[in-house]
């Protein structure tokens, strides 16, 4: 069992704390054999936020948060900084879906 599905049910809780409307998993925390002691954990994230400043609180609360659950670093990626080309990496298409909210504002 991978500890994404392991997590799964706490991830959804802090994604509801945070108010993401949608997080998705790609690379190494994807598959069977992640290892927290070696690996890092990569999401995407769309936080519901109306203004700069609650979007860094949710973003970053977010961070901290998979980072403890998880026990490993984190590389969250921002979907409107993805969509805006303010990123450079490549972000796989293969993009495994943790938690989409029930009702999207």
């Amino acid at each position: 069992m991978s500890v994404l599905n392991e997590k799964l049910e706490a991830i959804r809780a802090l994604c509801q704390v945070f108010h993401v409307l949608r997080l998705e998993a790609f690379g190494a925390v994807a598959s069977e054999d992640f290892n927290p002691s070696r690996d890092i954990a990569t999401f995407v994230v769309e936080c519901d936020a109306d203004n700069a400043r609650v979007q860094y609180e949710r973003f970053f609360g977010l961070l901290q948060g998979l980072e403890i659950l998880l026990g490993c670093r984190i590389d969250l990626v921002d979907y409107k900084a993805l969509q805006a080309g303010k990123v450079v990496q490549q972000i796989p298409e293969s993009r495994m879906p943790v938690y989409v909210a029930a009702h999207q504002s």
